[in-house]
């Protein structure tokens, strides 16, 4: 019998033969957090383990966290519209975790309201301490050790991953803005480990 997967406007339709062993596909949401961007806030409940604050002190940044789920009709995180705000992504891994990433996304800028909680992100340096408070008032230290950009449709799947070693993931977009199509091409993603 075919396995047939229904397209969409992010995935093209398809129809293959069933495979002889069970598959599993991981479809990565984009992170748009830039001006000209578009995602539908999907608020969630938040479990005691969640994130409420996130800190780089050496950036200037301190910004608060909100719960957040997947944009299914846009296939994007469903971040804060306030661009001052971040959106954990509940369905990852929550800090204190043992593996997995938890990962927190926030906005670069905004065309009319300036620039947001991640703007400086960019500049975050291999060594800096990033700090994460949950909501029982727990706070968690991590080390960055990366930040890399990637363009949008190529963020790593790890960003998204439950497995290997706990660490931190924050991104933020950026790269060019394209004018012609209103948004950055780009993610920043700092990548940290608890300490």
């Amino acid at each position: 019998m075919p396995y047939r997967l229904i397209g969409s406007p992010l995935v093209s339709e398809f129809t293959t033969p069933c495979a002889v062993v069970a598959e599993t596909s991981l479809s990565r949401p984009e992170i748009v957090t830039g001006r000209g961007d578009v995602a539908r806030y999907v608020q969630v409940r938040a479990p005691v383990s969640a994130p409420t604050r996130v800190r780089i002190a050496s950036l200037g940044i301190d910004a608060p966290v909100s719960a957040v789920g997947i944009d299914i009709a846009r296939g994007v995180l469903g971040v804060p519209p306030s661009i001052h705000r971040t959106g954990w992504w509940k369905d990852g891994a929550a800090p204190g975790a043992r593996s997995g990433s938890i990962l927190i996304a926030g906005h670069v800028d905004s065309a009319t309201g300036g620039v947001g909680s991640f703007f400086r992100l960019k500049e975050a340096r291999a060594g800096a301490r990033v700090t994460v408070t949950n909501a029982a008032g727990r706070t968690f230290s991590y080390r960055v050790v990366t930040v890399r950009d990637y363009a949008k449709q190529d963020l790593p799947t790890s960003s998204y991953s439950l497995r290997g070693r706990p660490r931190l993931v924050l991104v933020t977009c950026g790269g060019p803005f394209i004018a012609s199509e209103g948004h950055y091409r780009d993610n920043v993603v700092l990548v940290a480990v608890p300490v």
